[in-house]
């Protein structure tokens, strides 16, 4: 039987407390136990942690790419004057 616990909302620096110790290589079981979580909570945070590491480095890229044009493009204006 199951006990129907109230949902709890945790804040972000919580959730990357939390993924922190699991990147660090603390066991789930560990993490979980000690902070009376369910596994759920510790899975949607390190996935959500991992999809925003791959968007920040997807918009650094772009970024990247943006001031290279800006660059050669500059520099093309600078030669024509």
């Amino acid at each position: 039987m199951s006990i129907h616990r109230d949902r709890r909302n945790f804040t972000n620096e919580f959730k990357a407390q939390i993924v922190q110790l699991y990147l660090n290589g603390k066991r789930k079981c560990e993490i979980t136990g000690e902070y009376d979580l369910s596994t759920s909570v510790l899975h949607t945070s390190v996935f959500d942690f991992r999809r925003d590491i791959r968007l920040g480095m997807k918009i650094l890229e772009e970024s990247r790419k943006t001031a290279d044009r800006f660059k050669r493009l500059s520099g093309t204006i600078q030669k024509s004057l």
